[in-house]
Formats: structure tokens, sequence, C-alpha cells
């Protein structure tokens, strides 16, 4: 847990004050987290729904097409 939080400071600094002597705008980690997280809630259900009618349609039929 502590090498998570250390990492997640690390990122934050990075984003915050730069990179290797670059200067980057500062960035709201709430926004950064949140985009993160809805990205991954659409492609789990992007991907689930194909996935479920497939698991129920037999193989058979499923050669067919």
């Amino acid at each position: 847990m502590l090498k998570l939080t250390v990492g997640a400071a690390i990122v934050q600094d990075a984003l915050t004050q730069g990179v290797g002597g670059m200067v980057l705008p500062g960035f709201p980690m709430s926004a950064a987290v949140t985009g993160l997280v809805v990205a991954a809630a659409v492609g789990a259900l992007a991907g689930s729904v194909p996935a479920t009618i497939a698991v129920r349609s037999k193989v058979i039929e499923a050669i067919r097409f």
C-alpha cells in the first residue's frame, strides 16, 4: 500500500510540476481519475454485452453467421 501511495505522489508531482525540466500546466487529478473510471466502465459495458449474447447462442448457429 505504501508503494502505491508513493507512486501516486510521483505521478501527481509529474502532472502538476512537469517532467525532465518541461513545465506542464496544472491538471486536476480528480478529472484524470474520473476520466479513467468512466472509460473503464464504458469499455466493460461495451465488451460484456456482446459477450453475454455470444454465451447464450448455440455453437452451430454462431458458425452459420
